[in-house]
């Protein structure tokens, strides 16, 4: 984990199951989907909805969840995204 709380980055190991609820536990983030919020995830700012959390950080900052179009090899943050390419 790489959150930021206090201006000291999160250590904590995480397999990609866990995040959830270690962001809920440990650092406080809680709400419905829609509530605002900024990714405090080191060096970031971003400012979204709780609800876009985790795919941002698997996405932006981990590197998880990218398609790969099978036909090309070009890569795509969403699986619509790839569909429609």
């Amino acid at each position: 984990c790489g959150w930021v709380d206090g201006g000291v980055a999160c250590s904590y190991p995480l397999l990609p199951n866990e995040f959830s609820a270690h962001l809920r536990a440990l650092h406080g983030v809680t709400g419905d989907e829609k509530t605002p919020m900024t990714c405090r995830w080191v060096g970031c700012n971003t400012p979204m909805t709780r609800g876009s959390v985790l795919r941002h950080v698997f996405e932006t900052h981990l590197g998880i969840n990218k398609c790969q179009c099978p036909e090309c090899g070009l890569e795509f943050s969403r699986k619509d995204s790839m569909k429609k390419h």
